[in-house]
């Protein structure tokens, strides 16, 4: 009998799932825990292990990916230690063709903003998020201001969606040779950019910025770390943001439905917290007025009882 062990479940369209397994078997799955189609990639002459595509690894939103029988997904088995002029070269996707059975790298590579070469124990952490329109794959990375959008896998453009919350961000090395709590802490200083989400109900890009805090601490979710949500338009344009305190939401558990953006309310702190209840509270764009009561559309997260603001 032949064992698949399972790493990753993926939501598709039309109440579809695509599960992953560490031997190389891509499944589809409909919604009666049928499945339907069943590919395997396991050949002697493929390392399979050399791709990265579990994608179960981070709380970043990373979804699954397809395009004409193609199963694009992120690729963070990188080599290293890495110079500063290799970035270039190292593609941030890989993928698997389910017709032709074919597994490759795309051409779609890191942008050139790691400015130091690094060493055996002093390294960068390439941590993206990244979401899809149907049409074109936007890729936020952890420390820095821009998103990159391509349309081809291929060539790239950047577009400004700095949080006016943070000060600019460039991707900073880390020392692994210093004690965990110390790095944990030593990052949490650090601003960060989080989830990027696409909202097709709404065409617009939901894009959240960490606070930094010194109080972070490692195996932990941080219930008490702020943060905020850019919202961009569908021309990538910052069209507002909106910043939400610690101590009340799971930044980490969020989705985008119908009604809205919905963000748990499970975080630890929350005086309403019931660990036997899983919260989601509900934000749609709203336009507020500015003090000179000119009409803007500024992203409010408004809780289907909260708002998010728009300029």
């Amino acid at each position: 009998m032949q064992c698949h062990q399972l790493m990753a479940v993926f939501h598709l369209a039309q109440k579809h799932f695509l599960i992953t397994t560490w031997n190389g078997v891509f499944g589809i799955i409909n919604e009666k825990g049928e499945v339907e189609n069943k590919n395997s990639f396991w050949k002697d002459s493929v390392n399979f292990h050399a791709f990265d595509h579990i994608c179960c690894m981070s709380y970043t939103y990373r979804p699954a990916i397809i395009k004409d029988s193609i199963l694009y997904f992120s690729q963070s088995l990188l080599k290293y230690p890495r110079k500063k002029d290799e970035w270039d070269k190292i593609p941030i996707f890989a993928y698997a063709d389910l017709h032709k059975k074919k597994l490759g790298w795309t051409e779609l590579r890191y942008p050139s903003i790691f400015n130091k070469d690094e060493i055996d124990y002093i390294l960068y952490d390439p941590e993206i998020s990244y979401t899809y329109t149907g049409k074109e794959v936007v890729v936020s990375l952890g420390q820095y201001d821009s998103i990159f959008v391509s349309s081809d896998f291929k060539h790239k453009k950047a577009y400004n969606a700095k949080s006016h919350y943070l000060p600019h961000v460039r991707p900073v090395s880390q020392n692994l040779q210093i004690d965990l709590f110390k790095t944990i802490h030593d990052r949490g200083l650090q601003p960060h950019y989080h989830h990027l989400m696409y909202d097709k109900y709404r065409k617009v890009f939901y894009r959240f910025a960490l606070m930094p805090d010194d109080n972070i601490k490692p195996f932990s979710n941080n219930p008490h770390q702020s943060f905020s949500i850019i919202i961009l338009n569908k021309d990538y344009e910052i069209i507002g943001e909106t910043k939400f305190p610690g101590n009340t939401y799971a930044h980490h558990l969020c989705f985008v439905g119908k009604k809205g953006l919905y963000i748990s309310e499970n975080n630890e702190n929350n005086p309403q917290f019931d660990e036997n209840k899983l919260v989601f509270r509900c934000f749609t764009l709203q336009g507020r007025k500015n003090e000179e009561k000119r009409t803007t559309q500024s992203f409010y997260v408004e809780d289907c009882s909260g708002k998010l603001y728009v300029q």
